[in-house]
């Protein structure tokens, strides 16, 4: 992911994103189980981005953790966090439906930011601050409410990708010492585990798949996706 001169499918350089066929490095290439379906196999890339989330947040073994944002990132950064022995996960999402979800896949709370603290909400299941707090919105202002939500020597993950401009206040972090760490996707490595996860039950990522549509109906898709209310991970099939 750090070659300089890496040229990624789907981002402008190589077109692909809706193709029927397209041509990859053998190398780049791992093999799916037979008894994994296609459907499966479409979510490994966001299980991998949220594995390697998760493993840079080092939510030790019982520890507890903020998820702010429902959508397919954070849904599965509150997945492998519990697959990986949190004791305690709080998702913060707006949208009802992506909250009821999160509680589907392993959350222990999910609740409206608008109305509820989600540290105080940790607090009383847990007893103990958050370990680390995933940012998994990507919008001016996230990143600063979550180094506001650290605890001192707390840990900010930042999964959302933010394309705008943002500004935080650098001594409320330094204040608490707070670790501010981004990510970017996946190693390979952790594809092929999320492949052996699929491929052995332990990671139930179905429910995320909320809509499988056929070509005809992506516009409308991207359309429902400007205001999300249930919609999480959306499949096209041919």
């Amino acid at each position: 992911m750090f070659c300089p001169a890496l040229r990624a499918m789907g981002f402008g350089d190589i077109p692909g994103a809706y193709a029927e066929l397209a041509r990859a490095v053998p190398q780049s290439l791992l093999r799916l189980p037979d008894h994994v379906s296609f459907r499966q196999g479409a979510l490994v890339e966001p299980l991998a981005v949220g594995l390697h989330a998760v493993r840079n947040g080092k939510v030790p073994n019982g520890g507890a953790a903020i998820v702010m944002g429902a959508g397919p990132i954070g849904l599965v950064i509150a997945l492998w966090l519990k697959k990986e022995g949190a004791g305690c996960v709080v998702v913060s999402e707006p949208a009802e439906g992506r909250r009821a979800l999160a509680k589907r896949m392993g959350a222990d709370a999910a609740v409206d930011p608008r109305r509820e603290d989600p540290v105080g909400t940790l607090r009383d299941l847990s007893g103990r601050e958050p370990d680390a707090i995933f940012e998994c919105v990507g919008i001016p202002g996230t990143i600063n409410d979550a180094i506001q939500m650290a605890p001192i020597q707390g840990r900010v993950v930042v999964a959302g990708v933010c394309m705008e401009q943002d500004t935080f206040l650098p001594v409320f972090g330094i204040m608490k010492e707070v670790e501010l760490k981004f990510v970017l996707a996946y190693l390979k490595d952790e594809f092929q585990a999320v492949i052996d996860a699929l491929a052995d039950g332990s990671l139930p990522a179905e429910p995320m798949i909320s809509d499988v549509i056929d070509l005809a109906g992506v516009p409308d898709a991207f359309r429902a996706l400007s205001n999300p209310t249930t919609q999480t991970k959306v499949l096209i099939e041919l």
